[in-house]
């Protein structure tokens, strides 16, 4: 994974709050279908 897109998902990992497990899913799904 590139440097500038680990900044970016980092960035949204602090800010989704109580959102955090549905977006680590979304992470999880995304980076098993690339």
């Amino acid at each position: 994974v590139p440097f500038h897109l680990v900044t970016r998902l980092w960035d949204t990992y602090i800010a989704e709050g109580d959102a955090l497990p549905d977006f680590l899913v979304y992470i999880s799904a995304s980076l098993l279908l690339t």
